[in-house]
């Protein structure tokens, strides 16, 4: 399964997914006025997510 990647849109992880498809679809962040920090930690978050799922798929398939 190294066929494996995180793909991004707008710089915000959409999903993971082999030459098969989608394993996971993210949901998406909604930026609303003064939430800032919300939006930020939000998406760091959903960035961290992404990279562990990322990490143990692989391990998995090792």
């Amino acid at each position: 399964m190294n066929d494996l990647k995180i793909i991004y849109n707008d710089n915000k992880p959409y999903g993971i997914r082999n030459l098969h498809g989608f394993l996971f679809l993210f949901p998406g962040i909604i930026k609303y006025g003064r939430q800032e920090e919300r939006y930020k930690r939000e998406l760091e978050e959903q960035h961290e997510l992404a990279n562990y799922l990322l990490d143990c798929l692989e391990r998995k398939a090792t």
